[in-house]
């Protein structure tokens, strides 16, 4: 449709056709036609026609467009928002912490600002004269300019704001930004993607108080309209302006330490972590003459932590002694209290803010980089970080606390007599975090609790109650096995005699118990007293409240480590007669890990660890730390730390302490605790998620028993059973009697009776001294899946014997186990084929020649330097008998060439052999080779794949003959070595054999080679010819002879001195045994890496031995004597094993179902 359109100006323009498109105007839609043409200024026009149909309205007196029921604003052309000033329109008073929202409006209402999505700002003010904080947010003021505007007062006197005073600013953003608009006046949530997102599934517990449906409902509502107050990830975080840190150091010079070397492969990582950093604006780049080194230290997890050695600023810096409640005014203000929620920060330091002018002096740098940085909000390592933040929250939440909520340094509590009531100060608490912009951490918050642990104590209904956490050390401590014991836990008694009357009388029995003339016992009186002294240890004589009054003692923290055992710890405080009483005792294991610290970590680390579980009594506070460990002294002097030790000194570092040394003598309280017996596992906060009701659990890799199915197996186990009810009578009924009548498993059971314990699910568990875990008694009926899971399973590996023990024991415990575990890694048929055995020695097996050139043995050495003939290899050729050897250059190693030289220069000049003897080499296996044997009626023999040792007479003429060359060859260039070769065989000749007692020569000629340089006078001399054959006829008779005779001596020797070294154990028929794949060759293609490849195959069964010895292979077409020195009916490589030929091809048939050859 093509036509022309008449233009407002008389002009035409051209028409391209008709479409009909919907139209949405304030949420609303219509549909309407419109004509499309070419140079149009505007997308769209809408026309008088729509406007008619649809009955729209322009009011110019309020700039607004009507169609229907929608409104909208609407603005002239080049109109465009501006910055305007947000005044109150009535007065309001806001009481000290108190927060409302109160109407405004802007300045300059009317087309320009009207729906204008815009963000609201604090006006500038100096920060001594800033009592008013004004909640950033996103708006968009109405068609009358009005908007509703949160404010908090952070003073602590009331404040007035009256009506037209200029309260903020309200600054437009672009039109295009794509932003959710949020109207505060409807009280309406944004939403938006967050809103899929629901925190109630991160909590870390909620609702135990018992709710009913639509209190649950309530609670859901609550958290879905303040979901922005909590954290969605680690980057997700608010960041306040009610208050910024500030680092007084008075008229200190500034502090700079040189930079501390970061290693090179974690240069990448620390960029990485310094980009992000400054990315997300908590870091910026500075000059300042402060400077602070940083070290890195890995997390559990593998990413990179920054931490930042403060102690040199800290220093300098004036100690800010924050107000601390007193404890029982806070646990008073509790009373009547039935329900509980707490809360803690996500990343609470990172939410505040640095003061500007305190910024440089939080400056560090790193080694590779020439920049500064400085942090824009609070870092860890401050000694006022914990101050500071505590008295934000208070600021915060203002009036709130002693009437809605209690905050003790970083810990929120809220609590309530009702439901409804928890709900709404919940959202009251939930207000002033949004106003403030600081969010929680859902992970760690709780809520609609009935009871809670709160500074060392108990709240619930009932009442206020002492945390069985501080004398649980005490109740738990087990019963004494041996004197080692008995002093440890007397020593902790001791330390507190003054306060236990009677202390000599209570502690006689066990006394007695430590003396050298004294045997081991324990029985009731000593029961008795062990009893009453942990009674007293956890009395009001030992121990007390805390008292944080201005004038109350100082708390003194004693610690210990042990390696290899624990730590431990008792928290006191000076009472007003100068003794010490008990707050709370502290113990743990060590793990794994922590075992192999040295002496020095392990003190450091009950220093650390037991300053952090005592934090609400130490933090804002000097205390005493004392050590028998005199090198904690030095601390705080330490140059160059790194790693995990950076890390702790950064945890220490918000804390005010001095450390003291004193004797091993006076610290025997903290060393009993580190040296507890432990029987069972303590549940330390090392190790979190190994209760005793954690069975089994996924323990041994993918494979998991349930505590039902590891309770009904040990039911049907009759050695279980029958000790089970034998301990059913009693320890004192159990008789020798009783013992001979059950089975040896279950006597043994029976014996461990006093580590037996049975779990609350029913299950029999053992307690091992050396295990941090009980350990489940293995029912006979599971044994074989624990050990296939734990032996080749997805996490066994086919580990070996020890290891596989270790990892059984874990988790069970058996009578024999270890016995169980070895033989079933033994029997693996995987572990077999997969691992290599080592390598056997066979027993010697004699050569079988009884005269000249019988038995000829036949290599090549090669390839050499090309000789001046052109020749690049040596065939080497020798007799078994005599020893002579020959030895021809060639010029390659073909079989037809090694055919046509042993014909035309060995046989041609010695006689057909009678077994000639060879390796496994092409060259000697070919079927010129074979048809030649055939041909002349020569017995063809080879050794066995990779065992040259079956041709070792030869070989070792090869070696002779190569150190003989060599030594001819060092005043001459190597491709002389052909030259050379008639003087070493020359040599070999005519020099002695150690086997036979003549030389080569004398062998074949019956007299020795003339050597040119002997006497004349000794030179054989006749004139008759029959003579002279007569001679070396007897000559040659007796040498032979002499040879035979000796022979068998010198190989009885020999043999008996070689089979020393025998490993490996012989295969008879009907064995079974495995074919080793010495070659990555034919069969094996289909394994792409030699490294992954198995060296064996099978299993299969040995159906015959072919020779006595199986070292040495013959022909195919005859199975003939053995040259070959190796254990009868076992291949080279051991029992039940055996190589392959390097052509591939197997001596017989072989595979599963199938009988190999041998």
């Amino acid at each position: 449709m093509d036509g022309s359109l008449s233009t407002a100006n008389g002009g035409a323009m051209r028409m391209r056709g008709c479409i009909v498109l919907d139209v949405e105007i304030g949420g609303e839609r219509w549909s309407a036609n419109f004509f499309v043409v070419d140079g149009l200024r505007y997308d769209v026009i809408l026309g008088s026609e729509f406007f008619k149909q649809h009955r729209c309205v322009i009011n110019y007196s309020e700039f607004v467009f009507r169609v229907g029921d929608v409104r909208v604003p609407i603005r002239q052309k080049g109109e465009l928002p501006v910055v305007c000033r947000i005044k109150a329109e009535t007065t309001v008073f806001l009481e000290p912490a108190q927060e409302v929202v109160m109407p405004a409006r802007v300045e300059k209402k009317g087309a320009r600002n009207c729906g204008s999505v815009g963000i609201t700002e604090e006006k500038p003010v100096k920060a001594a004269e800033k009592d008013l904080a004004l909640a950033r947010a996103l708006v968009a003021p109405g068609v009358d300019g009005r908007l509703p505007m949160r404010l908090l007062n952070t003073s602590s006197c009331r404040k007035r704001v009256k009506k037209g005073e200029t309260i903020g600013w309200f600054i437009p953003l672009e039109p295009n930004g794509g932003i959710n608009v949020v109207r505060l006046d409807d009280d309406v949530e944004a939403k938006n993607e967050a809103e899929a997102w629901d925190p109630i599934e991160e909590f870390r517990e909620w609702g135990s108080c018992g709710l009913s449906e639509e209190e649950e409902a309530d609670f859901r509502e609550l958290i879905s309209q303040h979901r922005a107050v909590f954290a969605k990830d680690s980057k997700d975080l608010g960041c306040t302006t009610v208050m910024k840190h500030e680092i007084d150091t008075g008229d200190a010079r500034p502090v700079k330490e040189a930079a501390r070397r970061i290693p090179l492969y974690l240069r990448q990582e620390v960029d990485k972590e310094l980009d992000d950093l400054l990315e997300a604006g908590r870091i910026s780049e500075v000059q300042s003459p402060w400077c602070s080194p940083v070290v890195c230290v890995k997390k559990k997890d593998g990413s990179l932590r920054f931490c930042c050695d403060y102690r040199k600023l800290n220093e300098v810096t004036k100690k800010d002694a924050v107000p601390l409640p007193r404890t029982d005014d806070l646990l008073e203000s509790l009373g009547g209290a039935k329900i509980f929620s707490t809360m803690d920060m996500q990343s609470g330091y990172w939410q505040m803010a640095v003061e500007p002018s305190d910024r440089l002096k939080t400056a560090f740098g790193v080694s590779h980089r020439v920049q500064q940085y400085a942090w824009n909000v609070m870092p860890f390592g401050l000694t006022n970080a914990p101050a500071s933040f505590s008295r934000l929250m208070n600021v915060v939440l203002g009036k709130l606390c002693w009437k809605t909520c209690l905050v003790y340094l970083d810990d929120l509590l809220v609590w309530s007599r009702t439901v409804e009531e928890h709900l709404e100060r919940l959202q009251t608490v939930f207000r002033r975090l949004r106003a403030a912009n600081i969010k929680l951490k859902p992970k760690k918050c709780a809520f609609l609790l009935k009871s809670v642990t709160f500074l060392g104590h108990v709240v619930s209904a009932d009442g206020i109650a002492t945390s069985p956490e501080k004398i649980a050390e005490i109740r738990d401590w087990p019963t004494p096995k041996n004197v080692k014991e008995v002093r440890s836990f007397l020593g902790l008694c001791g330390y507190y005699r003054q306060f236990i009357a009677d202390f000599s009388r209570i502690a006689e029995p066990m006394l007695r118990r430590t003396r050298h003339d004294c045997p081991w016992s324990w029985d009731e009186e000593c029961q008795a007293a062990f009893e009453a002294l942990k009674e007293r240890l956890q009395g009001s004589e030992v121990m007390a409240f805390p008292n944080f009054a201005e004038d109350a003692g100082e708390f003194v923290l004693d610690t210990d480590g042990s390696t290899k055992e624990g730590i431990g710890a008792v928290l006191s405080q000076v009472q007003k007669d100068g003794s010490e009483k008990v707050i709370a005792y502290g113990s743990r294991t060590l793990s794994r890990e922590e075992r192999n610290y040295c002496t020095t970590r392990v003190e450091l680390l009950a220093v650390v660890f037991f300053v952090q579980k005592f934090r609400y009594y130490l933090m804002g506070r000097e205390f005493l730390v004392r050590t028998d460990h005199s090198s904690l002294k030095w601390l705080h002097s330490l140059r160059d730390v790194e790693g995990q030790l950076a890390r702790w000194l950064e945890l220490l570092a918000p804390y005010r302490y001095r450390i003291e040394h004193r004797p091993g003598v006076k610290h025997q309280h903290a060393d009993a605790l580190s040296r507890k017996p432990r029987r069972r596992h303590q549940g330390s906060e090392s190790c979190p998620g190994c209760a005793q009701e954690q069975i089994g659990v996924n323990a041994l890799g993918l494979q998991k028993w349930t505590s039902e199915e590891i309770r009904e197996s040990q039911k049907i186990d009759s050695d279980i059973r029958q000790a089970m009810e034998l301990l059913a009578h009693g320890d004192g009924e159990i008789t020798e009697e009783h013992l001979r009548r059950i089975s040896p498993t279950a006597r043994r059971i029976v014996e461990r009776r006093r580590d037996l314990e049975v779990s609350d699910s029913e299950v029999l568990l053992c307690h091992t001294a050396s295990r941090r875990q009980p350990q489940v008694v293995l029912p006979r009926n599971m044994l074989r899946a624990v050990l296939e899971e734990a032996h080749g399973g997805r996490s066994g590996g086919h580990v070996g014997i020890f290891k596989t023990k270790e990892k059984v024991r874990q988790s069970f415990w058996r009578p024999g186990l270890g016995r169980e575990v070895e033989e079933h890694v033994k029997a693996c048929l995987d572990c077999t084929k997969a691992k290599a055995g080592k390598k056997p020695i066979a027993p010697m097996e004699p050569i079988p020649s009884s005269s000249p050139f019988d038995i000829v043995m036949t290599d090549v050495i090669g390839p050499l330097p090309r000789s001046k003939k052109g020749n690049f290899y040596i065939l080497t050729v020798q007799d078994a008998f005599s020893k002579w050897p020959d030895a021809y250059a060639i010029r390659n190693q073909k079989a037809a060439t090694i055919a046509r030289v042993l014909f035309e220069r060995w046989i041609a000049n010695h006689g057909c052999p009678r077994v000639l003897h060879s390796d496994q080499g092409r060259n000697f296996e070919s079927g010129i080779i074979r048809k030649l044997c055939e041909l002349l009626g020569v017995k063809k023999t080879r050794t066995s794949a990779y065992h040259p040792s079956g041709n070792g007479q030869v070989e070792r003429f090869n070696g002779f003959l190569k150190n003989s060359l060599r030594s001819y060859l060092v005043q001459k260039g190597q491709n002389a070595w052909e030259e050379y070769l008639p003087s070493a065989l020359m040599a070999y000749r005519s020099t002695v054999q150690a086997s036979t007692g003549y030389t080569p020569y004398y062998m074949l000629h019956g007299q020795e080679m003339p050597l040119g340089f002997e006497p004349e006078d000794l030179r054989r001399k006749t004139d008759s010819c029959p003579l002279f054959v007569q001679e070396i006829k007897q000559n040659l008779l007796h040498a032979h002879e002499r040879i035979r005779e000796g022979r068998e001596t010198v190989q009885r020797r020999q043999k008996m001195n070689y089979d020393r070294k025998v490993k490996g154990k012989a295969i008879q028929k009907g064995d079974s045994v495995l074919l080793v794949l010495s070659v990555l060759g034919d069969g094996r293609e289909k394994q792409v890496s030699y490294q992954l490849a198995r060296p064996s195959e099978g299993p299969g069964e040995a159906v015959r031995c072919v020779v006595p010895s199986a070292g040495s292979d013959t022909a195919a077409e005859d199975q003939g004597g053995a040259l070959q020195q190796s254990p009868a009916g076992s291949g080279p490589d051991g029992g039940g094993r055996r190589s392959r030929d390097r052509r591939g091809n197997w001596e017989g048939q072989f595979g599963k179902n199938q009988a190999a050859t041998w």
